[in-house]
């Protein structure tokens, strides 16, 4: 759950000591978190993880309003 809350965050452009402070967890604890989402993704970066999300969001479409 955590990996991929960070993932989200990071995807967004988050920096990791923002994404500490919303999850109220200490930086170390998110690069973990980030790293361990990164090699389940099999994804070498967050600029991948940025790019994959990115390409997630386009393929969905805009919300519904």
């Amino acid at each position: 759950m955590r990996e991929t809350q960070v993932a989200v965050f990071a995807a967004m452009g988050h920096a990791l000591k923002v994404i500490a402070y919303e999850l109220g967890v200490s930086e170390s604890s998110v690069a973990t978190y980030l790293r361990r989402a990164l090699v389940k993704l099999r994804l070498p970066d967050r600029i991948a993880l940025t790019r994959q999300f990115a390409g997630f969001r386009q393929s969905t479409g805009p919300p519904a309003q």
